[in-house]
């Protein structure tokens, strides 16, 4: 009897054990949202199991993850996120676990040395007021506060030139003309000049100061605004195609929508440039190692042009040049000479230099660039050298700019490069004023 006791205990708690053991594996396999309610009877289904990686919410997206937050950080519902997957943003990748925002802006790629300044952002301008730039590639657009103002402009490595509209009639002659800004060394301010039409003396000074690099708000539309009754039609697009006759050379250009693109027969010069209206603007590039920006400006007759250029990609214009159109068929590629000759080594133009009334003149050299001081009137000089030239400007008190403290240089160094000769003159365009000629302080 006692024995058969025993077994009968023994078997209600080997039941018992299992009835426990049971109802545990039960809870574990139940889903997570399943929860059992205060009626034992009835279980919630209103939430389902989701795939691992997404959160349930009534059909609703996830939350975004906060930026800066990492990758597993946990939300307010109890729930590590996941963040795998990669987010095509303007041509670029984020990496996992960032957070992307189309209100965000792109920020423009680095410079590189000698490449496109950044000129995007907004800008404090002490008489025009913010002026608000656009940057894609070399083309910029913009606008600023000033009668409604707008801007379009060609950047060339840290200057840009182009061209202002404004209210009422945003066309010339009162309400449009030509700019060309330089931008300082740490991109944060520039200064420049504007005027009217697209020709002639600059008629005034134009300086910012950048306070924003952000991608700036577009032109708001408003009542208090000083708006043109009806806005004017796009300036159409010159044709540059053809052939050009400048003086003794011939120049051909080749035109694809706003893209120019040719070559001058003198020292084989090689062009890119962006058209815009009437105005193209770009770089040049010759045989002897020379290089610097372009300006020209197609004539009412659209059979003639006019410009300027200079050597490197700031300060004042050094040289002028017209032409004229001889035919406007696609102009023949540039000739691949057989034996084309190297270019001639550029002359050292460092040391010190004594050049008579304008006394002792000190220059350095790096590369083609070239600048220095002399003694009268606290001369400065700033130049670029091509074989055995050196091209520039001068500027002197008080006010170190033109029309009477500052103009142009030219320097032809001798044979055996202790002597130059050269001529200077105010401004940037005309016949020389007088000569300027140095030999090397020995």
């Amino acid at each position: 009897m006692i024995k058969t006791f025993f077994r009968l205990c023994l078997s209600v708690l080997l039941v018992t054990i299992l009835l426990i053991s049971v109802a545990g594996c039960i809870k574990i396999v139940q889903p997570e949202g399943n929860q059992a309610t205060g009626d034992q009877g009835s279980t919630d289904t209103t939430s389902q199991q989701e795939p691992s990686g997404t959160t349930a919410d009534s059909g609703a997206p996830p939350p975004t993850k906060p930026p800066g937050s990492q990758t597993g950080a946990t939300t307010a519902s109890g729930q590590a996120t996941q963040s795998s997957q990669t987010t095509q943003q303007s041509g670029q990748s984020t990496q996992q676990g960032q957070s992307t925002s189309s209100s965000q802006p792109t920020p423009p790629a680095q410079s590189q040395s000698g490449a496109v300044a950044n000129w995007t952002g907004t800008w404090q301008c002490a008489t025009w007021g913010k002026l608000y730039l656009s940057q894609t590639g070399n083309q910029v657009t913009g606008w600023y506060d000033w009668d409604n103002g707008k801007i379009t402009a060609y950047a060339t490595g840290s200057t840009l030139v182009g061209t202002w509209s404004e209210a009422p009639t945003f066309n010339p002659p009162d309400d449009s003309g030509d700019l060309q800004f330089n931008l300082s060394a740490d991109g944060n301010s520039f200064t420049g000049q504007w005027r009217y039409g697209a020709s002639g003396d600059w008629d005034g000074s134009w300086g910012c100061n950048r306070i924003n690099s952000a991608q700036p708000p577009s032109q708001p539309s408003s009542s208090s605004q000083q708006a043109a009754p009806s806005q004017p039609q796009p300036t159409p697009l010159a044709n540059w195609t053809g052939t050009w006759q400048c003086g003794n050379y011939k120049m051909y250009l080749s035109q694809t929508g706003n893209q120019v693109t040719g070559w001058h027969e003198f020292q084989n010069w090689e062009f890119e440039g962006y058209a815009t209206g009437s105005t193209l603007v770009g770089t040049w590039s010759d045989s002897q190692g020379g290089s610097g920006d372009f300006q020209l400006s197609m004539l009412s007759d659209g059979n003639s042009l006019s410009g300027n250029y200079r050597f490197g990609s700031s300060g004042n214009w050094q040289g002028s040049w017209s032409c004229t159109r001889t035919s406007s068929a696609t102009p023949p590629s540039k000739p691949v000479a057989p034996n084309q000759s190297q270019p001639a080594p550029v002359a050292t133009w460092s040391g010190s230099w004594l050049c008579g009334s304008y006394g002792r003149m000190n220059l350095s050299q790096s590369g083609n660039q070239v600048t220095g001081t002399y003694t009268y009137q606290g001369g400065q000089f700033t130049g670029y050298a091509t074989g055995n030239t050196l091209v520039g400007t001068w500027s002197e008190q008080p006010t170190y700019n033109p029309p009477d403290d500052a103009g142009d240089v030219q320097f032809t160094i001798s044979a055996d490069g202790y002597t130059f000769t050269g001529f200077w003159r105010y401004r940037s365009s005309g016949d020389w004023d007088c000569s300027w000629n140095g030999e090397r302080d020995q």
